[in-house]
């Protein structure tokens, strides 16, 4: 359904903001805020919020292009290679399992 809302501009950039921080539209971003204001569908306990926050960029991932995907794993590995580079002290985690 289309509708027409005045929304006060202080408002409407921290969404907007919060909108391009997670990487979804300005319409998906107020639908969800809006599912959640009027608990549509099951009512989630405060254990569920954090969950599903905690889960966001995961699912963020997963709703990505496989360019999307490539990109961003690109970056996130120039990252660690920067992080590491200048933090030589840090231990690279294992990521395989020395036992088998």
């Amino acid at each position: 359904m289309r509708t027409t809302l005045e929304i006060p501009d202080a408002v409407f950039k921290k969404a907007k903001l919060k909108a391009v921080r997670e990487g979804v539209s300005l319409k998906d971003a107020v639908t969800r805020a809006l599912k959640r204001e009027v608990n549509l569908g099951s009512i989630k306990t405060a254990g569920d919020a954090a969950i599903e926050e905690a889960l966001a960029p995961q699912l963020r991932f997963l709703a990505m292009t496989p360019e999307g995907r490539r990109k961003a794993l690109l970056k996130e590995t120039r990252w660690l290679a920067r992080y590491y580079n200048e933090h030589p002290e840090e231990v690279i985690p294992e990521t395989f399992d020395h036992a088998g």
